[in-house]
């Protein structure tokens, strides 16, 4: 499944809920989770949970504000996951200004200004009208992303070696024979194995 993981301050949740709206229609019918603090269930280490879909996420938005900025949590621990993933070429970052706010008073002024943000005004200064568009243009920019994800593993999985090497360690596997160890071209081939297996087998 693919995770989309939003990077907030609790003061903005009405943006994490307009954002999820707008990319609904984009995203329906596809196997795709749109992830937040908000689905952390009662009982729950809320730093594990935070980190394992960090882990598990393919896109971050990131709803920029004063009050993000402020958060120690966010700015120590939080974000850092995120940049260290996207480094590792892991996690595309989309950033998202929210409120005004100046970056350049901000620790995270260097790695933040580093990545290229959704929109260039804060989304509180605009029309209804105008944040409409910013937003579908973030969603569409997730649906375009995901979409490419979600490619590159069907790619994957349908290149003829992945086809057959997945065919032939379930048929062993079903026959009670190891492909480990063994030269597929040889005397010992394992087709030569699953053969002898399966006429075993006939036999009785």
């Amino acid at each position: 499944m693919a995770k989309v993981f939003f990077s907030y301050s609790r003061k903005d949740r009405k943006w994490v809920d307009r954002v999820r709206e707008t990319l609904k229609p984009l995203l329906r019918g596809k196997n795709v989770s749109l992830w937040s603090d908000m689905e952390i269930r009662p009982g729950e280490n809320w730093q594990e949970a935070i980190q394992s879909s960090i882990d598990q996420s393919q896109v971050a938005i990131l709803l920029i504000s004063a009050d993000y900025l402020a958060s120690h949590y966010l700015a120590d621990v939080e974000l850092p996951l995120i940049l260290e993933k996207s480094q590792q070429g892991k996690l595309h970052i989309l950033p998202v200004v929210t409120s005004p706010t100046f970056l350049g008073t901000s620790d995270l002024k260097s790695p933040l200004l580093s990545y290229s943000f959704v929109n260039s005004q804060p989304l509180s200064t605009l029309t209804r009208s105008e944040q409409e568009k910013i937003l579908w243009k973030l969603s569409e920019t997730v649906h375009d992303l995901l979409s490419s994800e979600v490619d590159l593993e069907i790619e994957a999985v349908d290149k003829p070696e992945n086809k057959y090497s997945a065919a032939l360690n379930k048929a062993i596997s079903n026959i009670g024979g190891n492909v480990k160890g063994m030269n597929i071209l040889g005397v010992d081939n394992i087709f030569f194995e699953a053969e002898e297996r399966l006429a075993q087998r006939n036999d009785n």
